[in-house]
């Protein structure tokens, strides 16, 4: 990326970074006009910020990289990995308290080695030990397997039988009184949660209807979520996003455009790993694209369940032209092979009943006399029937953790005060005041359930 004005190469600098390509933009400073180098730079995914006489350099070395001359069936995924694959790994969990073992082996590897090649490094051993001297490398190498690389309406067609088959239908048939609900995973910078809320209002709009609009995106990558927050983007999406919605949902701004009010409203941001995380429930709707394609088939299939889990009777699944349900079809069944739309079978109690159990497995026992006198309580049915509603396969948070994060905040009523009644809530990081928007509250299975008064949204 050379000297040049606007944003021009940033959607193809986005398409290069996804493939695994290698991205080296001019630094600013040697540039006669510097707005792409800064555009450019401030997407977060630029390898090398150089002088253009530099560059040649740089990009000799890195193609003279064993595994970039060998290409993607280079090299044994044994030889490759090993003992110093797991290691890595430890250490990025232990960086970052995200695992990463349920992303595909060649995946990890090929992510691994392209950072050594930025680099210049020709071992895996070397890489391992130069991570544990360089803390930010292991923040990048994070960034690169999760490849946070979206767009607006992503596969035009695809976003136009959603429309037909799924948001449509859904925002006629709405009774009043109840939101429609959407989950976004795995939504990095945020444009497939806005492009899905778009899709919403219009449809509200010509169905003349007044519907509660509720789309979550969730991502483990927090620079990508701040992005999404903030709602700014390159004026590039003009590719993407067509002139009666720039002029409707977004406001022109010095840096491009940004999400309006109305707009920002409807969607709600947080930190949620959807391997690991308890799943949202009674949805209408999850749009999961292009992020299985990079997850371990046996993985896959759980995510698969857990999605089933998370969908209202009759909720739609939409996954990216890459991805399918496998063998799944005793869960969705299509509604479009070619735009991977997929429809909800049966009900959620088979599986409600195994997340039940297994929470139950991992909640730990109450002891003593007044725990006995509380499994005795008459509200021990309600707690049971709220646990499997709200929370299944969650741990009841510390009680002196709830004193001292929410003292300043909520305040005791009269009556039993077990903690254990609400709990299916997690905490998360508190700001300190509704006046800082943007501070996340209670994260929860239903990360909806926040209490939005007190500590503002996300």
């Amino acid at each position: 990326m050379l000297s040049g004005s606007g944003a021009d190469g940033t959607i193809g600098l986005k398409a290069v970074k996804e493939c695994g390509g290698l991205v080296i933009v001019q630094d600013p400073g040697t540039a006669a006009f510097d707005g792409m180098p800064n555009s450019a730079i401030a997407t977060g995914l630029a390898d090398y910020v150089l002088a253009p006489e530099r560059m040649a350099d740089a990009l000799i070395r890195y193609v003279r990289q064993p595994y970039v001359q060998a290409g993607d069936d280079g090299g044994d995924e044994s030889d490759s990995g090993g003992e110093d694959l797991d290691r890595i790994l430890e250490l990025m969990q232990a960086r970052s308290r995200h695992d990463y073992r349920a992303y595909k082996t060649r995946t990890l590897i090929r992510r691994i080695e392209r950072r050594m090649g930025i680099h210049q490094i020709d071992g895996m051993r070397r890489y391992r030990e130069f991570l544990g001297t360089h803390p930010g490398e292991v923040e990048q190498l994070s960034r690169d397997i999760l490849i946070s690389v979206t767009r607006f309406f992503r596969d035009s067609e695809a976003f136009e039988f959603l429309k037909d088959a799924i948001i449509d239908p859904l925002v006629r048939g709405r009774v009043s009184g109840r939101p429609i609900r959407v989950w976004v995973p795995g939504c990095a910078t945020g444009e497939e949660v806005y492009s899905i809320a778009m899709l919403l209002m219009e449809g509200c709009a010509a169905a003349n209807r007044s519907c509660d609009i509720k789309v979550f995106g969730t991502d483990i990558d927090v620079h990508a979520l701040d992005v999404a927050r903030t709602g700014v983007y390159p004026e590039t999406i003009a590719v993407d996003v067509s002139a009666d919605r720039l002029a409707r949902f977004f406001i022109r701004v010095d840096a491009g455009y940004k999400v309006n009010r109305l707009l920002r409203e409807t969607v709600t941001f947080a930190i949620q790993n959807m391997i690991s995380d308890p799943p949202f429930s009674t949805l209408d709707l999850i749009s999961c694209r292009n992020v299985l394609i990079y997850i371990d088939p046996a993985v896959q299939r759980s995510i698969l369940e857990l999605f089933h889990f998370g969908l209202g009777d009759g909720g739609g699944l939409f996954l990216g032209s890459a991805e399918t349900i496998g063998t799944r079809t005793d869960l969705f069944a299509p509604l479009s092979k070619k735009w991977r739309l997929y429809r909800k079978l049966g009900n959620r109690h088979h599986l409600q009943r195994r997340h039940g159990a297994e929470a139950d497995r991992r909640r730990p026992r109450r002891a003593g006399p007044a725990a006995e006198a509380g499994r005795r309580s008459g509200t021990q049915g309600a707690e049971r029937r709220a646990h499997e509603h709200f929370s299944p396969g969650v741990h009841p948070p510390d009680r002196r953790n709830v004193r001292s994060r929410l003292c300043r905040r909520l305040r005791p009523v009269r009556g039993r005060r077990d903690v254990e009644a609400v709990g299916g809530l997690r905490l998360g990081p508190v700001r300190d005041g509704p006046e800082q928007g943007a501070g996340r509250s209670l994260v929860a299975p239903r990360p909806d359930l926040l209490v939005e008064a007190a500590f503002g949204r996300s």
